[in-house]
């Protein structure tokens, strides 16, 4: 029993110094100004199958290396490559550099990358001073950024439903949540859905905000003692980030992708008599609004008159992008919810004068389906410069008014 412990020590040992000294492998360019001349040390305890030495200023302007022989080996200006499956230990690259360049310029330039025999990516490669020191390799670009991702934590406990959005700055603008089988518990609004065209119903969760929002809870809205499994089968989730691009992985408590909601799902009908999609119009300025109740990818807004005669909105900028006296086009496939297309009517347009004018709102919505019914809300906000999130604050007061309209099927008339 004593031999066999030992022997599983000695073991334990040697896996524990291996680990060790592969996570601190040291390897080593060594190069002489006087004549160009690159040399690799490989630190004495590994093989490499590849090095790839990529030079940002082209400095691999000598002699090709003798070592470069193989069929995927590379000698360019920018790029020294040497593959062997066998492995290799030290090379002696010759006079392959530019000389006469400084050591500070050469670990600013290079990039160092390669593998090991037996599997792994190599380690620290240094620049050798002429003391003998250390100089790091700074040319490899920074790695990408994370991608924005949304993290879904649900407590079986309570029934707790609550997002993390990632990278730390990322912000949403519009979240979604479906349930198939209408599972939410409607019994007390969560705070967080406090917003004029935020949702709240058994079968449907979701969260507008145009500045943005974070890390978010909507409290113990989903029945307890669920698995993984159940959520995953019930659940879809869907939305935007603030700065474009859409929600399209979202992962249940760390190992769970929940889908994203398509357009197999039922279009809301109107909720409390808000439609789907509502122009609101200022009459003091002249500024008209689109608010939609999930995030959109297209609209469209026709007038039978030359009603938008004010300055081109800063958001119609993209190629198919339209503003014309008599018509409105937005497009973006990432998605978008509230857009703020600014004083496009001359301001002190009756709202009356507005919906006379309006012809048609098309559009069509991230998750699937198109715009059946708008609302246009209309009036004079009492501070002019106010926004948006002062607007809907005051849709309650008697000096606004609401009209829902079914767009017609046919073309624009008028003409």
């Amino acid at each position: 029993m004593l031999q066999r412990n030992s022997w599983w020590l000695c073991c334990l040992l040697w896996l524990a110094m291996h680990v060790g000294s592969a996570q601190a492998q040291v390897h080593w360019l060594n190069y002489n100004p006087t004549d160009g001349n690159l040399l690799i040390d490989v630190d004495d305890d590994y093989r490499l199958t590849t090095v790839e030495l990529v030079s940002n200023a082209e400095i691999f302007t000598g002699t090709k290396p003798p070592q470069i022989t193989g069929i995927f080996d590379v000698y360019t200006p920018d790029k020294l490559f040497k593959l062997d499956v066998q492995g290799f230990g030290d090379l002696d690259f010759g006079p392959a550099v530019t000389p006469g360049l400084t050591l500070a310029d050469v670990a600013a330039d290079l990039c160092a990358r390669g593998s090991l025999l037996g599997g792994g990516a190599i380690g620290t490669v240094h620049l050798a001073d002429l003391e003998g020191g250390a100089i790091p390799l700074t040319g490899c670009p920074p790695p990408p950024p994370a991608p924005p991702h949304v993290r879904m934590n649900y407590d079986s406990v309570t029934g707790e439903l609550s997002f993390l959005v990632g990278p730390e700055g990322t912000e949403l603008s519009s979240l979604l949540v479906n349930s198939r089988s209408s599972s939410f518990i409607v019994d007390q609004r969560p705070d967080i859905l406090a917003g004029d065209f935020d949702v709240f119903r058994a079968d449907r969760l979701f969260k507008l905000d145009e500045n943005g929002f974070g890390d978010a809870s909507f409290g113990n809205v989903y029945p307890t003692d669920l698995s993984n499994n159940d959520l995953r089968n019930d659940l879809c989730v869907a939305g935007s980030y603030l700065d474009g691009g859409a929600v399209d992985d979202v992962i249940l408590n760390s190992d769970v992708r929940l889908s994203v909601c398509q357009d197999t799902d039922p279009v809301d009908p109107p909720v409390g008599g808000d439609a789907p999609v509502e122009l609101v119009y200022d009459a003091n300025e002249g500024r008209l609004w689109v608010n939609a109740s999930s995030p959109m990818t297209t609209i469209e807004i026709i007038a039978n008159d030359d009603i938008f005669l004010g300055p081109r909105p800063d958001n119609l900028t993209g190629l198919f992008d339209v503003y014309n006296p008599d018509k409105i086009f937005k497009l973006d496939p990432a998605g978008f919810g509230a857009l703020d297309f600014g004083p496009v009517v001359e301001p002190g347009t009756p709202g009356d004068v507005v919906q006379a004018a309006l012809f048609s709102v098309n559009g069509s919505f991230l998750g699937g389906g198109g715009v059946t019914e708008y609302g246009l809300v209309y009036g004079i906000l009492p501070e002019p410069n106010a926004g948006l999130m002062l607007l809907t604050g005051l849709f309650g007061l008697l000096a606004w008014r609401r009209k829902f309209v079914v767009p017609p099927s046919g073309g624009k008339t008028g003409e």
